[in-house]
């Protein structure tokens, strides 16, 4: 839930949330608020051929998202990267030099299979993850970094979504395409200005959507700083 300047809202309660269903209003039977959850997070990087050029931008800003919001001792990540074919590079761990070992070593090339990546990281992994040593609940998140192209998956999209869905992950996304930022065209805060979405910004946009995540289009390829920032104060609280 977001205030009117984009801010996550975590002290919501019972009577903020109204449920309709065909709409007809439904009674809420259950309602909780955890704002200190333990993270499982999956990173999915792309390493497709055509993330070539940007392979060290989402290098650098896959560390350093782990690097502010893991916590040691409570929360766990894995790095997934995918071009032809999902592939774990370092399973669960909360050791920050193995992850930036993981990241690090990747190399770009081969076609790309989104979806699939989707789907594996999702069922195979995020689906079932260590349970937390205080027994409470976990928070289920998949970051993916890429630029929202796919051309070899085997699974549609629309099942990536719904493997999401059932194994309770939510997605975010973050674009690694530039494209659509004009860098002489400023708004009134002295910000880029959004030219237009391409059909891969799309694709993105729906998969976070779908899951109750968000997509970011950072305005500079290697400054994606305030979408980290964001997801960040978002990940340990859901309503």
């Amino acid at each position: 839930v977001l205030d009117k300047r984009n801010h996550f809202v975590t002290d919501l309660e019972k009577n903020n949330f109204e449920v309709f269903d065909d709409d007809i209003p439904q009674q809420i039977d259950f309602f909780s608020r955890e704002t200190d959850l333990p993270l499982r997070i999956g990173l999915l990087l792309d390493t497709s051929n055509s993330i070539h050029s940007r392979l060290q931008f989402e290098q650098q800003a896959a560390f350093d998202f782990l690097f502010h919001i893991l916590r040691p001792g409570k929360d766990l990540a894995f790095l997934m990267t995918f071009d032809t074919h999902p592939q774990v590079q370092q399973g669960f761990t909360s050791n920050l030099d193995l992850m930036r070992q993981a990241i690090n070593t990747q190399r770009a090339g081969g076609g790309k299979a989104l979806y699939d990546a989707i789907y594996s990281a999702c069922n195979n992994y995020l689906r079932n993850p260590p349970p937390p040593t205080t027994g409470t609940n976990v928070r289920r998140v998949l970051v993916v970094i890429s630029d929202g192209l796919d051309d070899l998956s085997d699974h549609a999209r629309s099942t990536a979504i719904e493997m999401a869905e059932r194994a309770g992950v939510v997605v975010y996304t973050i674009s690694t395409t530039n494209k659509w930022v004009s860098p002489d065209q400023q708004t009134a805060d002295n910000m880029p200005y959004l030219i237009h979405y391409t059909e891969s910004d799309k694709v993105l946009k729906q998969v976070a959507d779908d899951t109750g995540g968000r997509s970011f289009y950072p305005h500079r390829v290697e400054d994606p700083g305030q979408a980290f920032v964001a997801i960040g104060t978002e990940l340990p609280s859901q309503h």
